[in-house]
């Protein structure tokens, strides 16, 4: 950018910080390679390893009452989608209705 000028101008010669089209064809792109000897590792707490076997004893339960369900899942669905469900006692409800069935008992 040259500004020698703006004073005098009122405005910024910006014509530097363009590439030319000749200058644009010779652009080379770098990209680092990769680390040699370098692997990622992750790992997962033993909480998280709880948390996994909950959920899935939770699943293998609800799998487990073998009945078809798609009717009132698919009128659950239509209910939320409408908002229907969202109010304080609703949520009430369903979590006394949790709990009072043993669902969530381990």
């Amino acid at each position: 950018m040259n500004i020698p000028d703006i004073a005098n101008q009122g405005s910024v010669d910006r014509s530097g910080d363009r590439l030319t089209d000749r200058a644009r064809e010779k652009a080379v792109i770098i990209s680092p390679a990769p680390a040699r000897g370098v692997e990622d590792r992750a790992t997962i707490s033993s909480s998280s390893r709880d948390t996994l076997a909950a959920v899935e004893g939770l699943a293998e339960r609800a799998r487990a009452h073998g009945e078809d369900r798609s009717g009132k899942v698919a009128a659950a669905a239509a209910m939320v989608e409408s908002g229907a469900l969202i109010s304080d006692a609703v949520l009430q409800s369903t979590a006394e209705r949790l709990l009072d069935s043993g669902f969530l008992a381990g």
